[in-house]
């Protein structure tokens, strides 16, 4: 018999050992190998696999005024309102395709034959075969050197990649439009390399400053949910679907009756990651739960009963939601992941957000959040948020989100000067066209699945009023941070807390099971530093939740972008504090002999910082108010962050 059980464990052994394998040898092995471009035809061109191609195929039917999509498979594309006739021109089809931006390259099928555009088709069984064109994600060769002079715009910044923090490296390569139009179409040509990490995302137009090795490999072909979609455009990895999970809210509730959590009035914590953590030298960091996820997309949680704090909704919550969304998480590329047949580090949360009623015109009766990205000193790569309850009383409250590249570089003297044009319409300009700062917003409704790239984009909720006079109302969650496989693993549940439990095993071995005994052992296990007492895990939440509600960044400039030359350079957008972020204009000094234009784009810059002030509203709040008002809220915003900075000097 035993002989058998070994026999079987070794047939296992290979197949376990494709999970545990060191993350970079997993991509090496699995990517395509590419030959090393030419410098100078790059220089020009860019680089010959820069974009890939891929085809899907989709059945169209109609039904009382909608047009609807299904996958070969079955799924539901999509579905919208449509007002043209069930027969119809192939030319009007296309366009209203294009028009509702499901499409941007196609072709139609009836029959399995090709319609040209001046024919009629009936909608309903229809084929469309659609092109989608991406970027390609590349490889970095093993440790990449530092460009100290990497062009970005007029200016240069250091262009390091940190292979000692991230063992595989991956870049895009794409044409990028700067606020101002000109600085970074200098140097002939406007294609950039971007590389997506924690505290920024690296870009530069020097066509040297990465080289690829390879392609990432493949993403796998999971079905997507019904409904899913892309929020914004197509360079925005945010990807929104509809999920139903019953039992998950009663699960959740009955859990959040027994266990009353709310450390700050407005949030219940169910699950909170912030009471399960681990002492590092560089500081406290979340503890993670782990899945191994196979080649068809299903997940399993590892280590039993020592999988999590709350190993039971582990089970029952974490791994059904993670397994639902990782048809999105595979649409990701800044960065993309390699998910099937890998074992996956997710923090795992529930929470409820809570909304007092409005008892009268004076009451606080609303929630809004402020710009942030998810993580303190964990490097979280991806963020999957399920919203299972949404109460019908709570009125907007959207998700809305900006790109973290950056969005400009600006010059004063022996230069261009762009700084000149860098004014409130050219800025209002460019985020209606999604160049230099690009912004999206996703609404929130009961079921809500949200996936997107937390290196890519700063969110935050937009504000939510209670309509109710009478009750609470509440929005609540499960939040899924998926840590970047590509740096070195946190210490996981089940090894955090084997410690205790060995400990606590040995010591409970030969007395007899009374509740002195049971004080006792957590005594000792306390002092032996593997146990954390009721009261020093409330100190050391309140810390850490102190420091995740102060802003990560900010909108403003720094990014040490240097010159070679006479001229003097700031990049502009959203910067982490770890780049040091300033909301001073720099050689634009706010006086009287200031140009009001070139002012006003700095204040409207800054003021993407302060929550909108009217519900439903977002960035357009603070692009359409009156300069007099944004004057106002500048000089507070200003005010307050002396003040900080003052108070923590």
């Amino acid at each position: 018999l035993s002989t058998r059980y070994l026999h079987e464990a070794s047939l296992c052994l290979p197949n376990m050992n494709r999970y545990l394998q060191p993350y970079a040898a997993a991509v090496t092995e699995r990517m395509e190998r590419l030959e090393v471009e030419d410098r100078r035809a790059m220089y020009r061109n860019g680089h010959s696999r820069r974009k890939t191609l891929s085809v899907s195929i989709l059945s169209l039917s109609t039904n009382e005024g909608k047009i609807s999509a299904r996958t070969l498979a079955g799924t539901e594309a999509w579905c919208v309102d449509c007002l043209l006739p069930d027969v119809c021109k192939v030319s009007d089809l296309r366009d209203f395709l294009k028009t509702e931006k499901l499409v941007t390259s196609c072709e139609i099928y009836l029959q399995d034959s090709l319609v040209q555009d001046e024919e009629d088709i009936k909608i309903d069984g229809a084929l469309l075969k659609i092109f989608h064109e991406h970027p390609t994600v590349f490889v970095s060769a093993k440790d990449p050197q530092v460009v100290r002079e990497a062009h970005l715009g007029e200016g240069a910044v250091i262009f390091d990649l940190q292979p000692e923090v991230y063992s595989i490296v991956q870049a895009l390569q794409e044409e990028r439009s700067s606020i101002t139009g000109g600085s970074f179409q200098t140097r002939c040509h406007s294609l950039h390399w971007l590389v997506y990490q924690k505290h920024s995302v690296k870009m530069s137009s020097s066509p040297d400053c990465f080289s690829a090795v390879g392609i990432f490999p493949e993403r796998p072909s999971w079905s997507l949910p019904e409904g899913t979609h892309r929020v914004g455009s197509e360079r925005c990895d945010i990807w929104k679907a509809s999920l139903h999970i019953p039992s998950i809210k009663h699960l959740l509730d009955e859990h959040a009756s027994k266990h009353p959590d709310r450390p700050i009035p407005r949030y219940q914590m169910i699950v909170d990651p912030n009471r399960f953590i681990r002492s590092t030298p560089a500081g406290k960091v979340w503890v993670p739960c782990e899945f191994d996820v196979d080649n068809h997309g299903s997940v399993k949680v590892v280590g039993g009963a020592r999988s999590h704090a709350c190993p039971p909704l582990t089970e029952s919550v974490a791994a059904p939601v993670l397994e639902a969304a990782l048809p999105l998480l595979a649409q990701l590329d800044r960065p993309r992941l390699l998910l099937d047949e890998r074992r996956l580090q997710v923090v795992f949360k529930a929470q409820r957000i809570i909304v007092p009623p409005r008892v009268s015109e004076a009451a606080d009766s609303e929630y809004v959040g402020l710009w942030h990205v998810d993580g303190m000193l964990e490097h979280v790569a991806a963020v999957v948020l399920y919203y299972y309850h949404v109460d019908e009383n709570l009125i907007g409250g959207d998700m809305e989100f900006c790109g973290r590249e950056p969005a400009d570089v600006l010059g004063w003297g022996d230069c261009s000067n762009n700084h000149a044009q860098f004014t409130r319409e050219r800025l209002k300009q460019a985020a209606k066209q999604g160049a230099g700062l690009s912004f999206c917003r996703a609404g929130i409704e009961r079921g809500t699945l949200l996936v997107f790239s937390n290196y890519q984009c700063v969110h935050r909720v937009l504000r939510m009023v209670n309509s109710s006079k009478e009750k609470e109302a509440s929005r609540d969650f499960v939040a899924l941070f998926v840590i970047d496989p590509a740096v070195r693993p946190l210490v996981p549940a089940r090894a955090h807390l084997s410690q205790a439990a060995f400990l606590g095993r040995t010591l409970r071995s030969g007395l007899s099971a009374t509740p002195e005994t049971k004080r006792i052992i957590f005594k000792v296990l306390e002092y032996a530093g593997v146990w954390s007492s009721p009261q020093q895990v409330k100190r050391d939440r309140a810390a850490l939740l102190s420091e995740q509600l102060r802003p990560q960044g900010m909108f403003g400039r720094g990014g040490h972008v240097y010159s070679t030359g006479n001229g003097c350079y700031t990049m502009i957008g959203w910067i982490h504090n770890a780049l040091a972020p300033n909301i001073g204009s720099g050689a634009c000094d706010e006086d009287d002999s200031s140009d009001e234009d070139e002012v006003g784009g700095w204040r409207t810059l800054f003021a993407l910082n302060i929550p909108p002030e009217k519900n439903g509203r977002g960035v357009s709040d603070i692009m359409s108010t009156s300069t007099d008002h944004l004057k106002e809220l500048v000089s507070d915003l200003r005010t307050n962050f002396e003040h900080d900075s003052w108070f923590e000097s």
